[in-house]
């Protein structure tokens, strides 16, 4: 469904990491609104979306309307968001790797924590 649009409207004031905005970009939907604090990992508002941080809505509308008035700029970005979802960084396995990392420091600390007592 969020392929079959021009534009993906994200307003989430704060995400852990802004997937949606990133599922939008790997279907070539320029992704307007704010970075949620999580996007800015890779969105780059004028290189493949278009952003600002949360409040900041007369920016926002402004970057709204040039994208609405000019299609070069949103075809530009499509391409270049696309590229960006199709980083190695965003596949599955990163993720998983990732995690697994994540969560065997976090079973290593709570085990320390356990035999130490603090």
């Amino acid at each position: 469904i969020i392929g079959q649009h021009q534009f993906f409207l994200s307003l989430s004031p704060a995400e852990g990491f802004g997937l949606m905005p990133l599922e939008a970009m790997a279907m070539g939907t320029v992704v307007v609104g704010f970075d949620g604090f999580g996007g800015r990992d890779f969105m780059r508002s004028g290189e493949n979306c278009l952003v600002v941080p949360y409040c900041e809505i007369e920016r926002l509308a402004a970057l709204i309307g040039s994208a609405m008035n000019d299609m070069t700029v949103g075809q530009r970005l499509s391409d270049a968001s696309r590229i960006t979802a199709q980083k190695p960084e965003f596949h599955y396995l990163s993720f998983r790797d990732a995690w697994t990392r994540e969560m065997k420091l976090f079973m290593s600390a709570a085990k320390s924590q356990r035999i130490t007592g603090k």
